[in-house]
């Protein structure tokens, strides 16, 4: 794409203490790449994600406030309400549970839970929440 607007998932890697937040606008020029499923190895990461583009090489990076879909609101208030009221790990084991977000928990624990066979309970209940959670926020977006 030469310019314009796009409204897809994309993977950007940020680089150095730059504040972004769930919701935030964020613009950029740079150069981007449609993410194929496999190049050297299989990236199974952008295909389960709904990520078709990287991006790199960007330049000219703005971050202004935005607003928070519902479901991003959600998971945010239930998000500080774990790590408010558990420790660390736990926090992102339930987080994990409940919205089949696995990047929070440290890689040693998650090879534990794929060795011992079970690491499909951090996606199964997720994926149900995260339909539910689509569910009400369409609902709402028509009242």
């Amino acid at each position: 794409m030469d310019s314009g607007k796009i409204s897809e998932h994309i993977i950007m890697y940020v680089y150095g203490n730059i504040d972004i937040a769930i919701g935030n606008d964020v613009s950029f020029t740079g150069d981007m790449k449609v993410a194929s499923l496999y190049s050297d190895t299989l990236n199974v990461y952008s295909f389960v994600n709904n990520t078709p583009y990287t991006i790199y090489n960007y330049q000219d990076l703005v971050v202004t406030k935005g607003t928070k879909s519902v479901s991003e609101t959600v998971r945010s208030f239930v998000k500080e309400k774990l790590v408010a009221n558990l420790d660390a790990l736990n926090a992102s084991i339930v987080y994990a549970t409940m919205f089949g977000e696995k990047t929070e928990i440290p890689s040693d624990v998650y090879s534990m839970f794929s060795l011992s066979g079970v690491s499909h309970i951090l996606a199964v209940s997720g994926l149900h929440i995260g339909i539910f959670v689509a569910m009400l926020s369409f609902i709402l977006s028509k009242l």
